[in-house]
């Protein structure tokens, strides 16, 4: 067989099930004509049919810049053909294109160059594309075209995760970077964000230092209560990314912008530090320190107060300066550093690895705070990346860690937070709500914080409450690791309050995020059985026995903590769309 390398474009209908179930005839029909409206348009780009299977189409082009203008090209049409037409019986193309290696055999393409363009396109939104990094590489600069960065993502039988860009329809011409979709609006309040500050060292071993450095002034800022604080998950997304300061500020939605560098020798550190006003396009301070190692502590405070008075010169001056907690050993305070350096990786090793530092930091200094709060978080995120799920003994000692922090330091907003947390493990909402409350009352920024007081929302029954406390969340950590998560949580908020197209367009976008999210297609099913879609909610159910063969309803109830009124009203709107299980 021959072997050559070839842009390839893969085409599908979305909610084609559904389409055909309410006329089947018709769908037929119009899929028909849509196929010869757009096929003279790839043919014109110099692609080829190499495909068709039910709603699919597979084109095979030569030049990825041909098969990216003939993708756009044919939604502009489908744009154009579908107008005036109703929801309900709308068609709308999804296209996924990928540059790969493709064994040839007479007419036919196949091999893994084809099976990540049909990945790719079920990530898609409808009537929009989905484009591999190697794809957007060849295309970057060359085309007036926004897509949008969604992260490298795991792709069924394809055995590396792959970039993903994304298009829709009125996109900017600009390459941004948005994985929750389009840029964030700019705030009431004057929201900063604070970039991690590139390590000077040349030492990649002292990466931690820089980022825990930049934490530590991102803690500080947030404890000013002046305004809003991106979250670090956040502003560290864009950390080795080759993006102007005006694009970060707008996928961020914040108008200041802090960065900086760090080189640390020996005992001596120099850090500068510089505050951009995004909307204005200038600086308005820049510092550059050199000090001893043990004036670190000083040195953050001062570029924190600093940026402060920069922005809100007024409330500075009659607010209270917090400092940040600092330990009697400069040694415990490096062992802190590495294991949040270690935690925000966000993998299972390297939890282990954090929860070694934070034990570390303890026995330096079993009289400062952060030490018990890292490692109380250790035993919280363990849940949400490892086990999923909380034994007794376990969830005593996380709360009995977090609690000597707070007995240590009051104001250490972290450890309140793991409190509240363990307390919503116990469906103690009341209690939850407490303890989260005065982490927010510390760290008005803590995105964390706002997140798990909107989930106790809803799983106590308060769905409009924690829809919004969740959306604050979004708001100031809008690239979080967890963004997946939350916006399903959006999702269950919504479905609750009986407004079912919206929990829809929420339960897909956590899909695109995570395809193989089996609790993510269920909610999908649920709202779908509500609006009367029950055959493309059992479609879902197909694709979930796929994942998991032996797929139990009753498993969704740890995924979903919600009331046990609010889950029979899940389950039983399952059962209507043919999940039997």
């Amino acid at each position: 067989m021959e072997r050559r390398l070839a842009a390839i474009v893969a085409i599908d209908v979305a909610g084609y099930s559904r389409l055909m179930g309410v006329d089947e005839a018709g769908t037929l029909t119009r899929l028909k004509e849509h196929r010869a409206a757009t096929e003279p348009i790839g043919q014109a780009r110099g692609g080829r049919i190499v495909g068709t299977a039910g709603d699919g189409i597979l084109w095979e082009f030569p030049s990825v810049v041909e098969a990216v203008t003939c993708a756009i090209e044919v939604q502009a049409a489908m744009a154009e053909r579908n107008a005036g037409i109703s929801g309900d019986t709308k068609m709308l193309f999804r296209m996924g294109i990928n540059l790969g290696d493709v064994l040839v055999d007479g007419d036919d393409i196949y091999g893994d160059g084809v099976n990540v363009a049909a990945r790719l396109e079920a990530l898609a939104e409808p009537g929009g594309i989905a484009i591999s990094g190697n794809a957007h590489d060849q295309v970057h600069g060359k085309l007036d075209v926004a897509f949008q960065d969604q992260g490298r993502q795991s792709l069924k039988n394809i055995e590396r995760p792959v970039a993903v860009w994304a298009w829709q329809p009125g996109t900017a011409a600009a390459d941004t970077i948005s994985i929750a979709g389009e840029p964030l609006p700019l705030s009431d309040k004057p929201s900063i964000a604070v970039l991690a500050f590139d390590n000077m060292s040349g030492d990649p071993d002292q990466e931690y230092f820089a980022d825990g450095l930049t934490e530590d002034i991102i803690t500080a800022l947030s404890c000013w209560h002046l305004f809003p604080v991106i979250s670090r998950s956040s502003s560290f997304a864009f950390k080795g990314r080759q993006l102007t300061i005006d694009q970060i500020s707008r996928q961020l939605g914040a108008r200041y912008v802090v960065e900086g560098s760090v080189r640390s020798s020996g005992d001596r550190v120099r850090i500068s530090a510089q505050l951009i006003d995004a909307e204005m396009d200038h600086h308005l301070w820049a510092e550059r320190y050199d000090r001893e190692l043990s004036d670190v502590f000083a040195v953050q405070e001062e570029i924190a107060f600093r940026i402060a008075s920069a922005i809100e010169p007024a409330a500075i001056r009659s607010a209270a300066t917090k400092s940040l907690r600092r330990p009697n050993s400069p040694d415990a305070w490096d062992c802190a550093l590495r294991g949040w350096w270690h935690l925000w990786q966000m993998n299972k090793a390297a939890l282990a690895e954090a929860r070694t530092w934070f034990q570390q930091a303890i026995e330096r200094d079993p009289m400062w705070s952060d030490g018990y709060s890292g490692l109380a978080a250790v035993g919280i995120f363990s849940v949400f990346l490892v086990s999923r799920s909380l034994k007794p003994e376990a969830l005593s000692e996380v709360e009995r860690t977090a609690s000597r922090a707070i007995a240590l330091d009051h104001s250490d907003a972290y450890a309140h937070l793991v409190v509240g947390v363990c307390a919503s493990y116990q469906r103690d909402v009341d209690a939850a709500l407490v303890s989260i409350n005065r982490a927010l009352n510390l760290n008005p920024s803590l995105a964390m914080a706002h997140y798990c007081k909107g989930t106790a929302l809803i799983c106590g029954g308060r769905p409009e409450a924690g829809l919004q406390s969740v959306q604050n969340a979004i708001q100031l950590s809008p690239h979080d690791p967890f963004l997946p998560v939350w916006t399903l949580d959006l999702g269950m908020a919504n479905y609750l309050l009986g407004r079912y197209d919206r929990a829809i367009v929420e339960c897909e976008k956590a899909l695109r995020m995570q395809p193989r999210w089996t609790a993510a297609m269920a909610l999908k099913a649920a709202n779908l059985s509500r609006l009367g879609n029950r055959r493309e909610a059992g479609d879902l159910f197909e694709k979930v026995k796929v994942i998991i063969p032996d797929y139990r309803l009753e498993g969704l109830h740890a995924a979903f903590q919600i009331l046990d009124s609010d889950f029979e009203m899940l389950v039983n709107d399952l059962r209507l769309a043919g999940w039997d299980s």
